[in-house]
């Protein structure tokens, strides 16, 4: 069974994030909606992927959460987000082991995100 943490600030795309992951075989290790409670969670326990909002309601998004972890780890990271404007895209570029999924995300098409990263 797979570790995923989730990070994402609005409570019912979490909620309904851990029941899906639940149901497809997933173990769901955490969930926050701040950054840096994350980050002290993955410098304890680095999980088999992290699925991770971009713009969350915190003082740091979602993309200088994984630059910070970087230092540390390579899991890998799909980022959700409704942002495609080329500033968020070039962010995004700059990272590595990172896939996106844009929301809102159609299930099938993010489970299969999730597998191509945890069975690779």
């Amino acid at each position: 069974m797979k570790d995923i943490l989730i990070v994402e600030d609005n409570a019912i795309v979490a909620i309904h994030l851990r029941m899906f992951l639940e149901i497809n075989g997933y173990k769901v290790v955490g969930k926050f909606a701040k950054g840096l409670e994350a980050i002290s969670f993955i410098e304890s326990r680095i999980p088999d992927l992290i699925l991770m909002d971009i713009m969350l309601d915190d003082e740091i998004n979602g993309i200088d959460i994984v630059r910070m972890i970087r230092a540390f780890t390579q899991v890998p990271v799909i980022f959700m987000s409704a942002l495609t404007d080329q500033e968020t895209f070039d962010q995004l570029e700059k990272l590595s082991n990172i896939k996106l999924a844009k929301k809102p995300f159609v299930e099938d098409t993010l489970l299969q995100m999730i597998q191509s990263v945890t069975n690779s």
